[in-house]
């Protein structure tokens, strides 16, 4: 988010629209009635970036557990390869 060049009253900032369905990347303004409103503002959105961030972080946090319990363990690698290996003996012995 960056000030407007012309006025203490108004910041300008970039992200994706989707009010449309389809997504696109937008600039938009948003003035205020005087420069403290302007600046409350922006330390509200600011707040909310932290925030956001901190979910997301737990979000990625939490799959990439759920993708390791998912992963079997080096053991069972192993016990499935020395499976393997003795069902191609047994089947050539037959």
């Amino acid at each position: 988010m960056q000030e407007h060049t012309d006025s203490d009253k108004a910041w300008v900032f970039s992200t994706h629209d989707y009010a449309d369905q389809e997504g696109s990347f937008e600039t938009f303004c948003i003035r205020f009635g005087s420069p403290e409103r302007a600046n409350e503002f922006k330390e509200k959105y600011e707040e909310a970036g932290d925030l956001n961030r901190g979910v997301l972080e737990q979000v990625k946090d939490e799959q990439e557990k759920k993708e390791d319990a998912a992963k079997p363990s080096p053991e069972a690698e192993k016990l499935a390869e020395d499976l393997e290996k003795s069902a191609k003996v047994d089947d050539k012995a037959e």
